[in-house]
């Protein structure tokens, strides 16, 4: 089993960072539960906290359906999404 611990000055950079008005985004490719469990254990997540979980196997293929071979030369790209 991973843990996915935080390296001890994460918390104080993040507190300095919000203390002067920085807004902190988290993105990352993890499984969504250990999105949140990191999130909280860094303070990110709050009661007034965002939260988007994308997909984004489900959003390259809307983009590629939706782009339909009209705009070829980014074809390359797309999978990089």
């Amino acid at each position: 089993m991973f843990e996915n611990k935080l390296k001890p000055e994460t918390n104080a950079h993040i507190e300095l960072l919000q203390k002067n008005g920085i807004q902190i985004h988290m993105v990352t490719g993890d499984n969504p539960l250990t999105s949140l469990s990191v999130a909280k254990q860094c303070q990110l997540l709050n009661s007034s906290a965002d939260i988007s979980l994308l997909d984004v196997v489900e959003e390259r293929n809307e983009i590629k359906s939706t782009l339909n071979g009209i705009l070829t030369p980014l074809e390359g790209i797309i999978p990089l999404l």
